[in-house]
């Protein structure tokens, strides 16, 4: 089981430099009040269902608002054989960089 934490902005790092799949797995409003560009989205409840649409062999990190259920999924991720997945500690709440609202385009966040 390869499960791993890693800081916001080194998530931010690795996902600008296309190293990870962003996994986001908030739900549908969360989701649509922001979120990381390029992200993929699966909310938790729908994990167990659609884990098959990610590759178990990529580098994955899981976010969501404050790390809590991203650190759940990222857990349970590894124990079906994910190789490498990480949960982004403290989660969007904490994201460096630009997010997208909706299906618009990036915006920054100040907070």
């Amino acid at each position: 089981m390869a499960y791993f934490e890693c800081t916001p902005a080194e998530a931010r790092q690795q996902h600008e430099r296309a190293d990870v799949v962003l996994l986001d797995v908030r739900t549908l409003p969360e989701w649509l009040g922001g979120h990381v560009s390029g992200a993929l989205h699966i909310p938790l409840d729908e994990l167990t269902l659609r884990y098959q649409e990610l590759d178990p062999d990529q580098r994955t990190l899981v976010i969501c608002a404050h790390g809590i259920r991203s650190a759940a999924a990222a857990q349970w991720l590894a124990r079906v054989g994910f190789a490498q997945v990480g949960n982004v500690r403290h989660g969007m709440a904490a994201w460096p960089g630009p997010v997208e609202s909706g299906r618009g385009a990036p915006s920054d966040r100040t907070e």
